[in-house]
């Protein structure tokens, strides 16, 4: 499921990391945005209905059994709209 995540992420100037026991979380780490333009656009995604928070300088992303593949696109589209 999370596979095109991470592939988008890592092709556009991101890193990823996931937890040592919660692999369902993910931090999506942005080189190029500061702590303020995240809770912006964190901000933007909720008004989307799409659910992430910042953590660490890293957006916080812990898809749930509910998921399916059309909410992570919806997150990609949404976050190539927004970092841009």
């Amino acid at each position: 499921l999370m596979a095109p995540l991470i592939d988008w992420a890592l092709s556009n100037g991101y890193t990823m990391t996931s937890g040592d026991c919660a692999y369902h979380l993910f931090g999506i780490r942005p080189s190029h945005l500061t702590t303020q333009q995240m809770i912006d656009i964190c901000s933007s995604l909720q008004q989307k209905g799409i659910y992430v928070a910042v953590r660490c300088g890293a957006f916080r992303v812990s898809p749930y059994i509910d998921n399916v593949e059309s909410d992570i696109q919806r997150l990609i589209s949404a976050l190539q709209e927004a970092s841009h």
